[in-house]
């Protein structure tokens, strides 16, 4: 077994990406590659990870989303990279 390794946003690197979408379809029953292939996965959709090598096996992600407040628009983030 080798060490786990933290990762973010990774949506460009395809084993990490394929290994994440396998444990999203084992856990939930979903599938991101539809989405990240036409463009829908970018800079506001960030998933924190655990690795071991090429394979994911834990995965928290973080949606960065704007809201609307009595008509007034709130976004509480700065962009992530």
């Amino acid at each position: 077994m080798r060490g786990l390794t933290f990762v973010k946003d990774y949506k460009h690197n395809e084993k990490l990406r394929r290994s994440f979408n396998e444990l999203a379809t084992l856990i939930f029953d979903l599938n991101f590659e539809a989405w990240y292939t036409k463009g829908f996965w970018n800079n506001r959709y960030i998933p924190y990870s655990y690795a071991e090598g090429d394979k994911i096996v834990a995965n928290v992600s973080v949606n960065l989303l704007a809201f609307v407040i009595n008509n007034e628009k709130k976004e509480r983030y700065k962009s992530v990279r």
